[in-house]
């Protein structure tokens, strides 16, 4: 599938590379794992969590991260619930760069977006379990 990723280029779609850094080409790894922006990214999520620094190669690593912990289940819950807004809010974050002509990324403004972001979808997930 990634012969067609390259072809994208020469259709007059633009520069593959990473709108977020401009230093490598985008791929899915670099663009939620090793950029160096979305690393003060996780920085700041395992601040936040009380974590030792995520250290990922791959993105899979990272929806993994809440099995490498020995906390309780409701603790690996949120870290996941985190994790995964955290990688919602970088797409968003890229998705605006590129489609809505953004010329950065306001990092204190994403953060705050995903901790909000985060505290209610966990509200909102405690309330459906209730239901149930």
């Amino acid at each position: 599938m990634n012969w067609r990723g390259g072809g994208v280029f020469w259709r007059g779609v633009g520069s593959r590379r990473c709108r977020v850094c401009e230093l490598e080409e985008e791929a899915g790894d670099h663009l939620f794992v090793s950029c160096g922006f979305v690393q003060a990214v996780w920085d700041q999520v395992s601040t936040w969590c009380r974590l030792p620094p995520v250290f990922a190669f791959e993105a899979r690593d990272l929806l993994n991260l809440h099995r490498y912990l020995r906390d309780s289940r409701k603790w690996k819950k949120i870290l996941q619930l985190i994790t995964h807004t955290a990688i919602g809010c970088i797409w968003k974050y890229r998705n605006d760069l590129i489609f809505n002509k953004k010329k950065q990324i306001n990092l204190a403004r994403m953060l705050e977006e995903m901790e909000l972001s985060s505290f209610f979808w966990s509200r909102s997930l405690a309330k459906a379990t209730e239901l149930t």
